[in-house]
Parts: C-alpha cells; structure tokens; sequence
C-alpha cells in the first residue's frame, strides 16, 4: 500500500480469483481498532463509470484457534528491456518454524511465461509448491491443496518467474515491445508468489510474522524498483 506499512492481509481480487475459504478453525485475525483498507486500481475508458465494489467477509461462529498467514515473495526490482525474451524474477524466505502449508496463490501481468515456486528442506529434497507452464493473466486464482502438507522450520521457499517482452508473446500488450517496469497498472508487470500458512502454535504465529516483518523491511530500505519510464 503507498503511504504505509499492511500488518496483515485479508486477501484480494484479480481476473479469474474465487473466494479464500480458509480450514475449519484457521483465519486472518482482526484486531479492535485496526482500520481496514482496500485499494483499487481504475483505469479509465474516456467515460464516466460509477464503482459498484464491494467485500464480502466471513466470520468464524467460534473463535479461530489457528492462524492463516501469508509468505509472500517477490520483487519490484524490474525492468525488462524490449525485446527480452527469458527475463527471470527470483526470491527466497527460509522459515523459522514448521508450518502447515494449505494453498498459493502466484500474481503477474502479461509479460509472464513461466512461474515456479518450490520448496527445499533441510536436507536438500525438493518439493513442487506450483508450475505454471503458460500463464493467463486472465486465470488468476488461489490454488489450494487438496492435501494441506507440513514444511519443517529451515526450509526455504523459492520463486521463480519467467517473463517474455518480445512480439512473440502473444499477450504482449504493446506493439513494438517497449520497457516495461514494476507498477500497478496491467501494462507494467508484477511478481508476487503467496504461499498460505498455518503454524501450529501461537508463538510459532509471532515467530513467523517477526521474520516477515524483517524481510519486508529489509525490501523497503532497498527496493531496487526502477521508476516507469515516461
């Protein structure tokens, strides 16, 4: 969000998302006196529109005796040349507890090919979290595991996204191919790779939500986002 810093998120909407329906006693917590903000993205068209948005949320008839968190990785570090066919966006968190892991949810615009996220335990075997081999940025959903499967304290979680600016990518929305950078609008480009959690403990919960909190901090103090270009 410009302006300030999100404790927590309670979700979102792109094209082709379906409703977040969370594990029986898991949820997002909301705390008395927190404010809850939505953005929206508006593009114009020439002529007036009038905005008929709307949330829906749902509460728990008891109280929630676990939490749902969100890892979430990403870059706004970038800048994809015109023409550049095998661009690749990485990052990586290790986690500092175990964790039940229940879903992802992968975001990007059209420029994006290819979208992998893993997960590798401490002792070296892997695990496929998601492999999207031709993404739709029309398709856009929360995938969740029919099996929800546990990931023990030091294993890391990896992205790997794969963008295409060349005329080739039938999605290019641009031609020629221009520069295209990090930005909200649909013909800039995103990277964002959110895996759900669910730790098995309270303290676990503020153990997790510090060392987030860290990684985030640590991507503000040095974005590396370059500015879009005029």
């Amino acid at each position: 969000m410009p302006g300030f810093l999100p404790s927590a998120s309670l979700g979102g909407w792109t094209p082709g998302f379906t409703p977040s329906n969370y594990p029986p006693g898991a949820a997002v917590t909301i705390r008395p006196g927190m404010d809850l903000v939505m953005q929206l993205h508006y593009h114009p068209t020439g002529v007036p529109h009038s905005d008929r948005s709307s949330v829906g949320l749902y509460f728990q008839e008891t109280a929630p005796t676990r939490r749902m968190m969100d890892v979430a990785l990403g870059s706004r570090a970038i800048d994809i040349p015109p023409g550049e066919r095998r661009y690749r966006v990485t990052d990586s968190f290790t986690l500092p507890v175990d964790v039940e892991v229940t879903g992802i949810i992968p975001h990007a615009h059209y420029l994006a090919r290819r979208m992998r996220g893993r997960a590798v335990l401490p002792g070296g075997r892997t695990t496929t979290l998601i492999d999207i081999r031709e993404w739709d940025f029309n398709w856009q959903t929360h995938f969740r595991y029919q099996q929800p499967f546990r990931l023990p304290a030091d294993t890391r979680i990896e992205m790997e996204f794969v963008y295409d600016n060349s005329e080739s990518n039938p999605r290019n929305p641009s031609r020629p191919p221009k520069r295209v950078v990090w930005g909200p609008e649909s013909t800039d480009e995103m990277a964002g790779l959110h895996a759900q959690v669910i730790p098995y403990s309270k303290e676990d919960a503020e153990e997790l939500g510090r060392f987030l909190w860290g990684k985030m901090m640590r991507e503000i103090s040095n974005p590396g986002a370059p500015r879009r270009p005029d």
